[in-house]
Parts: C-alpha cells; sequence; structure tokens
C-alpha cells in the first residue's frame, strides 16, 4: 500500500471500489435482466448468507442510517419497483 499514504485515501478508495461494483452490477443487469445480485457473482456461503439476499435502496438505508447520522436520509421518493 506505498500508494495510499492516508486513512483518508484509503477510506476514498474504498468508496470508489464500491460505487464501481455497483456500476457493473447495473451494467451487468441491464444486459441480462434479473441477474444484479445472481447466484453466480454473489457469495451464498453459510457465514456470509446474508451478502445474498437482494435489498431495495429504502432497506439497505434503514440498515445503514446509523453510519449517517447526524445526516437524515430520506427513501420516500424512491421508486419501490
Amino acid at each position: 500500500m506505498r500508494l495510499v499514504s492516508t486513512p483518508a485515501m484509503l477510506s476514498f478508495l474504498a468508496k470508489i471500489a464500491s460505487v464501481e461494483a455497483r456500476h457493473a452490477a447495473f451494467v451487468r443487469d441491464l444486459r441480462t435482466p434479473g441477474s444484479f445480485a445472481g447466484d453466480d457473482v454473489v457469495v451464498n456461503a453459510a457465514p456470509l448468507q446474508s451478502v445474498s439476499l437482494t435489498k431495495t435502496p429504502a432497506q439497505v438505508i434503514e440498515e445503514a442510517k446509523a453510519f449517517f447520522l447526524p445526516i437524515v436520509v430520506s427513501t420516500s421518493s424512491l421508486p419501490t419497483t
């Protein structure tokens, strides 16, 4: 990690990687509908069972809202289907 000199930079790079992974999954789903969280790309092992569950944006925000404090994130304007 000689190119990452601060914890802030590591955090920034992790955020970029997360967004890029989501973009890749979205493009995959556009090319093959229903494959966003396909069994061939999502871990389905017992210790990591929860990562194989597809969640709505509202469910994700609900689980992560403690990390956003003091900012409140509203999902009321997001589509539900």
